[in-house]
């Protein structure tokens, strides 16, 4: 529930986050928005991923 996933999503973005996905992430994660994330490893290994989407519910319309 937001803000707890608004804030393991902003902790997850990783330096080689795209841009404007992270943009997205930093401007406002609102109730039903969508953050998508590629990591490779072990989920015990798992401090960061690349943030490769962001979708909010505005986006859509």
């Amino acid at each position: 529930h937001n803000p707890g996933l608004e804030d393991l999503a902003r902790q997850l973005a990783g330096p080689e986050s795209e841009a404007k996905a992270r943009k997205k992430l930093d401007e406002k994660f609102p109730t039903a928005a969508l953050a998508r994330f590629v990591f490779e490893g072990d989920w015990s290994g798992l401090s960061s991923a690349r943030l490769t989407h962001c979708l909010r519910p505005k986006d859509l319309g």
